[in-house]
């Protein structure tokens, strides 16, 4: 029996350890993904007459944007 809670605790430890450790190469994130631009017929009814696209590439960058109210 004290062998398999070893086993075990080495196990967890060695599980919890892989999920702490960051790899850029596979993190995921996730944000923002759904915008309309001026292009978009909704949009501009609703009163977007300014957003462009590449205003909205920019966004998804996440480069600094000026909000136009």
């Amino acid at each position: 029996m004290k062998k398999l809670m070893t086993v075990l605790t080495l196990n967890l430890t060695a599980a919890v350890l892989s999920f702490a450790a960051p790899n850029p190469e596979r993190d995921a994130y996730f944000g923002e993904t759904h915008l309309h631009t001026s292009w978009s017929v909704d949009a501009w009814v609703m009163g977007n007459r300014l957003t462009r696209p590449d205003d909205a590439f920019r966004y998804a960058q996440v480069s600094p944007q000026t909000l136009i109210t």
